[in-house]
């Protein structure tokens, strides 16, 4: 998950009542933990090979750690490649942090289209590292947003993967408020909150049936969760009244389908 707020706040306040919900996730995604947060004035990053839920350095850290923004994953590691500290997310250089969801095949597929000087910085295993370092690499010849529509474009057209859902953060991601603020307004909190959903297709099959499903998770009401859909460059955001996380992430990483 990402996040963005007005002011400093932990994790758990941002998420709200369904935290505890959300961070049942790590039972199925157990292999690592890791928070990439942004401070206001630095971004730190904290990761371990354990158990979210089941550890204490973990809550130590979503409980007393405030950021503006930042990213939180739970690893679900692909067969073949082991739990390890190295090899857990978000993976960071310099402002820029990133989670990945899912494999690309071969794991080192991408290693050769990887810069000499970004690939020295490899300290795991994984792809999801080779990505991250494959994004930097094109970020490098351009700037942000062109490098990583030419990675990701490049990739789809020319690679095998299960999924390259991913998030990628840098020092800019303020500006993502703009949209945000003017369906939902400023910072909130309690029953005020909104969530963005982020659809990186331009499908409105898939938008309209993520909003369906969305309706009936809990708490189920009259009224649709959904307040706005935003068009992005490669999607859409969903802006939604807050939901059962825990039974969304359920759908969209065990069943790989909307249902």
């Amino acid at each position: 998950m990402a996040f963005s707020s007005k002011q400093p706040v932990t994790i758990p306040e941002f998420i709200g009542g369904n935290f505890s919900e959300f961070l049942e996730l790590s039972k199925v995604h157990h292999d690592a933990w890791g928070i990439a947060l942004d401070s206001g004035t630095d971004l730190q990053l904290n990761k371990a090979a354990e158990t979210a839920i089941e550890s204490s350095n973990f809550l130590e850290t979503v409980s007393n750690r405030r950021g503006v923004g930042g990213l939180l994953h739970f690893r679900w590691a692909s067969p073949g490649l082991p739990a390890t500290n190295e090899n857990a997310h978000p993976f960071m250089y310099q402002d820029i942090s990133f989670i990945h969801n899912g494999a690309l095949s071969p794991y080192d597929a991408l290693e050769t289209l990887v810069s000499n000087n970004f690939l020295e910085l490899r300290t795991g295993d994984t792809d999801s590292e080779l990505f991250f370092l494959y994004l930097l690499t094109e970020v490098s010849k351009t700037d942000f947003k062109s490098g990583v529509i030419a990675a990701i474009r490049n990739i789809k057209a020319n690679f095998k993967y299960s999924s390259i859902n991913s998030i990628i953060m840098n020092k800019d991601f303020k500006s993502v408020r703009k949209a945000y603020e003017s369906v939902c307004g400023t910072y909130g909190t309690g029953k005020n909150k909104s969530w963005i959903v982020d659809i990186d297709m331009k499908d409105m099959d898939v938008v309209n049936r993520i909003a369906k499903l969305i309706d009936r998770l809990q708490p189920v009401s009259d009224e649709t969760k959904i307040k706005a859909v935003l068009p992005t460059k490669n999607g859409y955001h969903l802006i939604t009244a807050p939901f059962n996380a825990f039974e969304f992430n359920k759908y969209m990483s065990l069943q790989g389908d909307v249902p």
